[in-house]
């Protein structure tokens, strides 16, 4: 016999959900995130240099599966208690649901405030701590970091930019640090008439190698190939680099 009442988390335990109601929840939880990409990233406008990475989870899955791997492939080069350094990190997805998991410390930064409100918002974390730094302008915030992530982030800066940016990066890297990168590989008839925020643009492993062998020894570099919804390839080149 049942001496005590029956609490609330019990009472919509029992509760069940028909079928067709948790699909037409799916259905109307994709088609908001639908909208959100035609109204926030549409052809027509200009929108924001970060891109809302639940439009991939809720929409684009499982589609499109290429933005996961620069959630994955740093998680090969981090370790339990390391110190992260997430360069250009948007919304802070990535920091939020794949570093934070193992990293002790994170240093996310972007210099658009309305991403850092938006990461801190949707993807905050104690261990996370996100900072509004136009690292062209400003120093970074530690001394030294274990990984550091800086995906789709170089071909938005021009060569001088990048020469201060990366000396900065060097200056908080270790004997072991390492620098996980990655950059859109483009056909040569779209260098620099494709996307309108991009500076530096590359075709090819060859040239990006080149381009990172001035700052690098050690430099590691590959490339994978995803179709793309409405047709055509993304080429996205990934490079590990270590010892500047």
């Amino acid at each position: 016999m049942r001496l005590t009442p029956i609490t609330m988390e019990e009472r919509i335990a029992l509760i069940r959900i028909p079928k067709w109601l948790a699909d037409l929840s799916l259905k109307v939880n994709r088609l908001y995130y639908k909208q959100l990409l035609q109204y926030r990233y549409g052809a027509r406008q200009r929108g924001p240099a970060w891109f809302d990475h639940r439009i991939d989870l809720y929409f684009h899955w499982p589609h499109n599966l290429f933005w996961l791997e620069r959630g994955i492939f740093p998680r090969k080069e981090m370790f339990e208690g390391c110190a992260v350094l997430d360069l250009f990190c948007g919304d802070g997805f990535y920091s939020r649901y794949f570093y934070s998991t193992i990293a002790g410390t994170i240093d996310a930064i972007d210099k658009d405030p309305l991403a850092i409100k938006h990461a801190k918002y949707w993807h905050c974390h104690p261990k996370i701590n996100y900072i509004v730094a136009d690292l062209v302008k400003e120093e970074l915030p530690g001394s030294h970091y274990d990984v550091i992530v800086w995906f789709e982030g170089i071909e938005h800066l021009s060569e001088s930019e990048y020469a201060v940016v990366i000396e900065r990066i060097k200056s908080v890297m270790g004997e072991t640090s390492v620098l996980i990168g990655s950059t859109p590989l483009v056909s040569s008839e779209c260098l620099e008439h494709g996307n309108w925020e991009h500076k530096n643009e590359f075709a090819s492993v060859e040239p990006l190698k080149k381009f990172l062998c001035h700052d690098f020894t050690d430099i590691q570099i590959d490339v994978t190939d995803y179709p793309v919804l409405g047709g055509g390839q993304r080429r996205t080149a990934y490079f590990t680099l270590r010892h500047p």
